[in-house]
């Protein structure tokens, strides 16, 4: 909300519809006209090539989303960024800890904002940070985190009360040394996950460009029902009965909530590819305590859920009576 107040946009600003809706909230909230892009199906994070074909002479700026902590193309959207003259901001809320192209995110676009709520790497109970290499948009979210004041009395920006406690930064700053081993124990689940589901059609899994880090704040599956012989959430309650909770993170896409669905214009924006990726979306278990096990044991349990419905669908088809064809 401060970021993007402290860099005076207006107009639009282009957004992934896939994505949590407080990234929404902060373009909302600055009185700004959120218009959705696509994301990939591949990384799920927002397409540049859909990012390009919503700019307009309103446009003012680009949220994108690190999602799940997966870096964005980054190079691809600072090109569009420069080439256009538009702001570009990053929700980097999943991204503490992630890497693109060997460089940590945080040092890319104009600002980058971080969350350090409880379901995070670096947990300071509640609360984020801003990163940016702009010492006047530095100056301005220090003061606005404090009602606009920078000490005089006098405040030059309509601010809020945004400051963290000294005790939320003392948690944070005693989780900062761990990160690293946080991000390395995610992955380790994540590669388990992968490699025991792999073998199952019909579910796929969010690409990491080679050179990047994900944090993988989330772990999710995408499910084609066509494929799998059943639906995600079909898939979740039958999980579920196994006392395995899932998500569904992110669904429905912003488009499709209250809030947003009067900004969608499908004459302009065609997002039936982020409702497929959104309707197939099952995010499983997943934090740095989790044992090798349990992991192995939640996968054994989709694998063999998704099988026994076959077999039923198989043993139903076989059972049913054949018709004869009646004559002319």
């Amino acid at each position: 909300m401060m970021v993007l107040r402290a860099l005076g946009l207006s107009g639009e600003v282009i957004v992934p519809s896939f994505t949590f809706f407080a990234t929404g909230h902060a373009i909302l909230w600055n009185g700004l006209r959120p218009v959705f892009a696509n994301s990939e199906l591949d990384t799920w994070n927002v397409s540049p090539s859909d990012v390009e074909r919503q700019i307009t002479e309103k446009t003012s700026a680009v949220v994108a989303v690190h999602l799940y902590g997966n870096p964005c193309d980054i190079l691809a959207l600072e090109g569009l960024a420069h080439r256009y003259r538009l702001k570009l901001v990053f929700d980097a809320a999943h991204a503490f800890g992630s890497a693109y192209r060997g460089r940590p995110i945080g040092s890319f676009g104009d600002a980058e904002v971080f969350s350090l709520s409880p379901t995070k790497l670096l947990v300071a109970g509640e609360g984020g940070l801003v990163t940016t290499g702009d010492a006047r948009l530095a100056e301005a979210v220090r003061a606005m985190r404090n009602y606009g004041d920078i000490g005089a009395y006098n405040p030059e920006w309509l601010g809020v009360n945004a400051r963290m406690t000294e005790f939320n930064a003392a948690l944070a700053l005693r989780g900062l040394p761990l990160i690293d081993a946080k991000a390395q124990r995610r992955n380790s689940i994540a590669q388990i996950y992968t490699q025991l589901l792999c073998s199952l059609p019909g579910v796929r899994f969010q690409k990491t460009h080679a050179s990047d880090t994900n944090t993988y704040k989330d772990y999710s599956i995408h499910v084609t029902p066509e494929i799998l012989g059943m639906t995600r959430d079909v898939l979740a309650n039958a999980l579920f009965d196994e006392n395995i909770e899932t998500k569904k993170y992110f669904y429905p896409p912003l488009h499709q909530q209250s809030l947003y669905s009067r900004f969608h214009d499908p004459a302009r924006n065609d997002l039936s590819q982020t409702e497929l990726l959104a309707d197939g979306i099952l995010s499983l278990p997943i934090y740095e305590s989790l044992p090798d096990e349990t992991v192995s044991a939640v996968a054994e349990t989709l694998e063999r859920i998704v099988h026994s419905q076959r077999e039923r669908r198989a043993s139903t088809i076989e059972g049913e009576p054949r018709r004869v064809a009646a004559g002319r």
